[in-house]
């Protein structure tokens, strides 16, 4: 759950980008900018490095990352760090691609499972969920080993849980009545 003051600098830096024409540019660099904090150790050490001063933090990430991102990302990048809030920037990546799907009348669906689903599987749900909210469904898959069989699902604040264990634990407490 990301904090209140993730979900503020999010919503007006998703305004910003929208009030100067380059909401697509800087989606594709929150989304890169996400999976690089996702999958670099390095990285999330450097956000949280209470030991880089704070002109040195912008110096490297305007070497670093000037020229691969639009420069309104990196202008916004700095001043998260000049405002000491650059820890909060996985929590505002987070917040901003949620404003990003809710404008454009998207639903995020978090599905679990077992094992992978095949592409019919995938298919199936997002036309289900298309259908009954009125939504376009970005999927998002995650994968379970502790679950026995069946699948859980996450949509917004509801779970539909059509876990294998679900239904043992309903059957369980019907007989035990």
């Amino acid at each position: 759950m990301a904090s209140i003051v993730a979900k503020r600098y999010a919503l007006a830096f998703y305004q910003l980008a929208e009030q100067s024409n380059k909401i697509d540019a800087v989606t594709k660099d929150v989304k890169q900018l996400a999976r690089l904090i996702k999958e670099s150790e390095e990285f999330k050490r450097f956000i949280d490095n209470p030991v880089i001063s704070s002109i040195k933090r912008s110096h490297i990430l305007r070497d670093l990352l000037q020229g691969s991102l639009d420069e309104l990302t990196l202008r916004f990048l700095i001043f998260l760090e000049y405002k000491k809030r650059f820890s909060f920037l996985p929590g505002i990546c987070a917040c901003f691609e949620e404003h990003f799907l809710q404008a454009h009348n998207v639903a995020r669906v978090v599905v679990v499972s077992r094992q992978k689903l095949s592409e019919y599987q995938v298919k199936n749900l997002e036309a289900r969920f298309q259908q009954k909210f009125k939504q376009d469904i970005l999927l998002e898959q995650k994968i379970d080993e502790k679950l026995i069989g069946g699948i859980k699902l996450q949509y917004g604040d509801t779970i539909y849980d059509y876990t294998l264990r679900k239904h043992l634990d309903r059957y369980k407490e019907a007989v035990l009545k």
